[in-house]
């Protein structure tokens, strides 16, 4: 409703349609670089539904800032990440149903596979998503196993929200939960081990966000993970602006031994 006179306004409820926004120069950024990340980045949200938001919003903008908004778009540019390529971004309609149960507490039955084993149907009580290197998981109890799992979604064909009701346990983490599930699947694989020839916060930036433990003594740090990808290690090693040494895993050396091999043919004008 509006009420008239100076010191009137407009009164929105929930659900009320509302004018074109006013966006400054600012704002407009914020918005605009938001939906390009998702879209580059194949976040699970329909690639129409992205660029229909980009128009709208361009379509409302006035003539200055709709300039700076499209010089942005022009000049910026995503390299595809390493963790996406030739990865399927999980279906939206999946993720909503997913977010849906998760924020009405209301369970679903879901149909996942992980090859080579067959397809299971069971139920799941979500307690949220994470993404962790390009893939996304849910954590939730399973009531078929009756114990906590985490589960990719691109493993998951279909999924129906259920009438029945759910309580997340107290002290629950999602992040915590998927890091874990992802430590203890890892167990059977040779940890990454680095010595790191830098200060102690020095090294927790190069590798933050992935769990390990760190040991400093005469100005090395020692990191230890059973949670790092051996994709993320290399390149960790790789591009690392300090000295450092790999003791392990093995198959790690053995890559930067081809990588080097490689690297020295080029070089001297070889064919690689």
């Amino acid at each position: 409703k509006a009420d008239r006179g100076r010191t009137g306004g407009y009164t929105l409820t929930r659900g009320d349609r509302i004018p074109p926004l006013i966006l400054g120069p600012t704002e407009a950024t914020a918005i605009v670089l938001g939906l390009l990340t998702v879209r580059e980045l194949h976040f699970p949200v329909d690639p129409v539904a992205t660029q229909t938001a980009l128009a709208l919003i361009q379509r409302v903008l006035p003539d200055v800032v709709l300039a700076h908004v499209r010089a942005l778009e022009r000049s910026i540019s995503f390299l595809t990440p390493w963790y996406a390529t030739g990865r399927r971004p999980p279906n939206d309609e999946l993720m909503s149903t997913v977010v849906a149960s998760i924020a009405d507490r209301r369970a679903i039955e879901i149909v996942h596979q992980r090859e080579p084993h067959p397809a299971t149907r069971r139920e799941i009580e979500p307690w949220g998503v994470v993404c962790n290197d390009g893939v996304w998981y849910v954590p939730a109890h399973c009531r078929l196993r009756n114990d906590t799992r985490t589960f990719r979604l691109d493993r998951i064909s279909s999924a129906r929200l259920l009438q029945s009701h759910f309580e997340v346990p107290s002290g629950s983490d999602p992040t915590t939960a998927v890091l874990r599930s992802l430590s203890a699947a890892n167990l059977d694989r040779e940890p990454l081990i680095l010595e790191m020839q830098t200060r102690l916060s020095h090294a927790q930036e190069l590798v933050a966000g992935i769990v390990g433990t760190f040991e400093e003594a005469d100005g090395v740090v020692r990191f230890t993970s059973a949670d790092a990808s051996p994709t993320w290690a290399l390149d960790i090693v790789l591009h690392a602006p300090c000295s450092l040494r790999v003791l392990s895993p093995s198959s790690l050396r053995d890559r930067l031994k081809t990588i080097s091999r490689r690297a020295l043919s080029l070089a001297a004008g070889e064919r690689a």
